[in-house]
């Protein structure tokens, strides 16, 4: 049990479980990923973290959490539930990359 005034609060099983799984979808390091958290709207809104109110999961944690699904091999039967769970609603889920779309006018 981690004790109180003791390094940052531990966040929520299911935070640590959809950061993990956006890594592996956009396949993202580490500090990409916490980085990510911190720069995208989207990927925190599906993270459900409120940079009011709650922490950004930094590198180490995101890494433990990784590690600890890839030794028990739940990493892959995770995306297969959530496919499994498109794929009845007829939606489709593929890894990829993440892509900055910003434009910038040229001179």
């Amino acid at each position: 049990m981690p004790e109180t005034g003791r390094g940052l609060r531990p966040l929520p099983l299911a935070t640590m479980l959809r950061s993990c799984s956006l890594q592996q979808r956009v396949n993202l390091s580490d500090p990409q990923a916490k980085d990510m958290l911190y720069d995208s709207a989207s990927i925190r809104r599906f993270a459900r973290i409120d940079l009011l109110h709650d922490t950004v999961p930094v590198e180490t944690p995101i890494r433990k959490v990784r590690h600890l699904l890839e030794a028990c091999q739940l990493t892959a039967r995770m995306f297969d539930a959530v496919k499994a769970l498109f794929e009845e609603r007829k939606l489709l889920l593929k890894a990829g990359t993440s892509v900055d779309a910003t434009r910038i006018g040229a001179a």
